[in-house]
């Protein structure tokens, strides 16, 4: 049977009910042990990855805003563009500001983007998945309505469910250590990739 639009829509909204309970949830730092990336897709020059970590929560009408840390700080935003320049690849890191409304669903970037680009982009998400990678809770979305006729995915990552796990940040602009891929022991119920849907509370 195909999934109906409004199932789309009802999935999304519990995907972002689940951010804002991880925004909430006093042993998390208010939002700061919440990780963002967003990939930009379109043409090559003017696709970007970006990433950083979130402030504390601010809480406002259903849910809230996440936002990014402000420049400066410890995992402040930037987007990284591949810009190669005759025999050499020229990676450009640019900082940004980042907003994530979890009322609206919608997600705001803005800097001084090269190749043309805005300097204020947003875009709309719907659910893709959730997932546990290596003991830490990701949710990924795509894309519905942009700004800018690209195509984006985003992936929220709950950094405090490590569960003690001593966790290894590098940069996404940089190649991880050789040993990244091997990852590290899981739980004896993670032994198989976990997939999950949000769960949704009628009506829906």
């Amino acid at each position: 049977m195909a999934v109906t639009k409004r199932y789309d829509h009802a999935l999304t909204e519990a995907a972002l009910d689940t951010l804002a309970k991880w925004a909430k949830n006093p042993k998390i730092d208010g939002g700061e042990n919440i990780n963002f990336s967003v990939s930009r897709q379109g043409a090559p020059s003017p696709a970007f990855l970006s990433f950083g970590d979130c402030t504390p929560f601010t809480p406002s009408g259903r849910r809230g805003m996440l936002k990014g840390q402000p420049a400066g700080n410890t995992g402040a935003p930037v987007a990284c563009f591949d810009n190669s320049g005759g025999a050499l690849d020229i990676l450009q890191q640019v900082p940004c500001a980042f907003s994530f409304d979890l009322n609206t669903g919608k997600v705001h970037l803005s800097g001084a983007f090269p190749n043309d680009l805005p300097s204020n982009l947003e875009f709309g998400v719907e659910y893709f998945k959730q997932f546990d990678a290596i003991g830490v809770e990701n949710i990924l979305f795509y894309s519905d309505q942009t700004s800018d006729n690209a195509g984006y995915v985003i992936a929220m990552q709950l950094v405090a469910a490590s569960e003690g796990r001593t966790q290894v940040a590098h940069s996404p602009c940089e190649a991880p250590p050789a040993w990244a891929a091997l990852g590290r022991p899981l739980r004896p119920g993670m032994v198989r990739a976990e997939v999950r849907t949000p769960r949704l509370e009628p009506p829906f």
